[in-house]
């Protein structure tokens, strides 16, 4: 499966650690892969995930990422 699509998912069930977990691993695997086309995108969903755990200043640091 998909790890940004099973982040996804995991987002809407309110699992946000999950989310955080397959976000970071579509990122990862992204840039192992050197296909940077969705690398923003990414950032901006581990920012969500990030902020919904309540760790406010890595959830900055992501969302910085996406500009």
């Amino acid at each position: 499966m998909d790890t940004a699509f099973f982040a996804q998912k995991q987002y809407k069930l309110k699992n946000y650690l999950g989310a955080l977990s397959s976000y970071e691993s579509a990122q990862k695997m992204q840039i192992t892969e050197k296909d940077t086309r969705n690398l923003n995108e990414i950032a901006i969903e581990l920012g969500q995930a990030t902020y919904k755990t309540g760790d406010y200043k890595q959830a900055i640091e992501n969302f910085e990422k996406a500009i």
